[in-house]
């Protein structure tokens, strides 16, 4: 059995530049994977592809898992079968891209399993063709995003910290497409702010938090309700500079000090908020099938 960690990511930088022609947005985004994430295990055998997952409401036909091993066992005419087990840890919804993340570990692991040798370049055009973000996750660590998240380009990841995230409980429907749908085109970037911190990273190695943007961030705060009452629990658990991840509602703030980290998330804990402490990642995902 093959059992791959899927990495959850931030963003460190997130830029909205105009809207495409195909619906979608064209982005210009530094995105960073983080040391938590989910489980998936492969084991080769049995009849078509099964998926059991820990959590009941994903054991579904349209679970992104089972989308991406049907389209990579289509594209090639592959015969061989999968049982996959997918143990959750990162919250459903929660803009920190688990789904996209559990899609690039199954197109990797099964392309390695089923030892169907594809060229990296396929893998990224089936990522692409599942979820604008899955692309990333074939690399993993530090990388520019472009295009409509598709457009990989790896960087330097900044030096080892540590961090909290708070997942409020905050739920609305079509999320990412209603944050999208709030945007005019006031609020568009031109890609400077991604592109001045991605030369940064590469010419010193890190980013300070002077740095980090995200263009959702004026908005989650107007479209998902109480979010601010969660940003006043953060910054009164201790948190100084706090972010929003993706499209939210997740927040977060990264620290030099495990001190300062633990103590933040530990009073966070103490309220019964859903918190969680971990670090930056600087591995790639090509290395986590070695």
């Amino acid at each position: 059995m093959l059992s791959i960690l899927a990495r959850a990511k931030i963003n460190l930088t997130l830029e909205i530049l105009e809207k495409r022609n195909d619906s979608y947005h064209n982005i210009a985004s530094i995105m960073q994977t983080i040391e938590m994430g989910d489980t998936l295990s492969f084991q080769q055998g049995g009849r078509g592809i099964k998926l059991i997952c820990d959590n009941p409401d994903l054991n579904s036909d349209d679970n992104i898992v089972l989308q991406a091993a049907k389209l990579l066992r289509g594209t090639t005419h592959c015969k061989k079968n999968v049982s996959i087990i997918l143990n959750k840890k990162i919250p459903l919804s929660s803009g920190l891209a688990g789904g996209s993340s559990d899609a690039a570990v199954t197109l990797m692991a099964l392309n390695n399993l089923w030892e169907l040798n594809l060229p990296f370049q396929q893998l990224h055009h089936m990522a692409s063709a599942l979820g604008s973000d899955v692309p990333f996750f074939l690399y993993g660590g530090t990388a520019l995003a472009e295009g409509r998240g598709d457009w990989i380009t790896p960087l330097p990841s900044p030096p080892a910290s540590w961090i909290v995230l708070l997942h409020p409980p905050l739920e609305i429907a079509n999320k990412t497409q209603s944050l999208y749908a709030s945007i005019d085109s006031s609020q568009f970037t031109s890609g400077i702010l991604s592109h001045r911190a991605a030369e940064r990273l590469n010419q010193e190695g890190a980013l300070p938090p002077s740095s980090y943007y995200n263009a959702f961030e004026p908005t989650a705060f107007s479209i998902f309700p109480t979010l601010k009452e969660y940003y006043q629990k953060f910054t009164s658990a201790g948190a100084d500079k706090i972010h929003l991840a993706g499209s939210g509602p997740t927040l977060f703030t990264i620290l030099e000090d495990q001190l300062t980290a633990e103590s933040i998330h530990k009073q966070l804990e103490q309220e019964g908020l859903d918190t969680y402490l971990t670090q930056l990642s600087h591995h790639s995902s090509e290395n986590a099938l070695s």
